[in-house]
């Protein structure tokens, strides 16, 4: 039996009957492992976000509470709009952020939902997410932020590995080092993605990226520096944190739009 077979009802009805000896011995098993410092989330194979169940291993990142105010903010947006939309979450992962969009969104049908990701090990888990959830629109794209896009996006999504190397702590110890940390200072990545933004944000277009709070700083210079014309800010998370890049309104010459991959309709 496994150890998520049962609701929480039907274990505590269930508590005076003795355990299987082969239960007995899965739970001692599981008792090591958590011992050992390995997070609940990989020993049960599930994490709870924005209300779905998500499948997770150690090939990706444990999704968190504060990027749920990332999926927040792009569903809001999302409702606001009334023509079809190109949406790429960058550095998918699990795929929750883009799963979650494409599951939360009252919206009309998109025309393009994709999620990329440079790591064929963290696309496979997210494909196990997209057929548990059955997000069917979400296409999934494996590449380096955005090197491989030939076309603009509506909304550009991203929760990319932000913490230095001196953040390393226990807690974090068993998730992939690929997922969770950038050179300068964290910031290697998100400086890249915002070199590449300016060609392929759509004007009119949103461009959200959850950071580290000590990164605000350097965030806005080199958002303003990407995207002059754009409104741009950092918001807080529900504990006061800075944590939300947000780009907007940014304008551009439609003449240097890249034509639109034909073959990522069989992605």
């Amino acid at each position: 039996m496994h150890l998520t077979s049962l609701d929480r009802t039907q274990l505590y009805v269930r508590l005076p009957e003795p355990l299987p000896a082969e239960t007995n011995g899965l739970f001692a098993e599981v008792i090591e492992r958590r011992a050992a410092g390995e997070p609940v989330a990989y020993i049960t194979g599930e994490r709870e976000f924005m209300g779905l169940d998500f499948y997770v291993d150690r090939r990706v990142l444990i999704p968190r509470p504060e990027t749920e105010g990332l999926v927040e903010r792009a569903l809001s947006w999302i409702e606001g709009q009334d023509r079809p939309l190109r949406i790429i979450d960058v550095g998918t992962g699990s795929g929750a952020i883009t799963l979650s969009i494409d599951r939360l969104s009252r919206a009309a049908a998109h025309r393009l939902i994709i999620a990329s990701d440079v790591s064929q090990e963290a696309l496979a888990v997210a494909r196990l997410n997209r057929e548990r959830l059955g997000a069917c629109r979400v296409q999934f794209v494996r590449g380096s932020l955005l090197d491989w896009a030939r076309a603009p996006f509506d909304l550009i999504v991203a929760n990319l590995p932000y913490l230095r190397d001196d953040q390393r702590h226990a807690g974090i110890a068993r998730e992939p080092d690929s997922a969770l940390f950038a050179a300068s200072y964290g910031f290697a990545l998100y400086a890249e993605l915002l070199r590449q933004s300016p060609a392929l944000l759509m004007p009119g277009g949103l461009m959200l990226c959850e950071i580290d709070p000590d990164q605000r700083d350097a965030a806005l210079a080199q958002a303003h520096d990407a995207h002059p014309s754009a409104i741009i800010r950092v918001e807080p998370d529900l504990a006061g944190l800075d944590r939300y890049l947000i780009i907007e309104g940014q304008t551009a010459d439609l003449t240097q739009q890249k034509t639109p991959p034909s073959e990522l309709s069989g992605v």
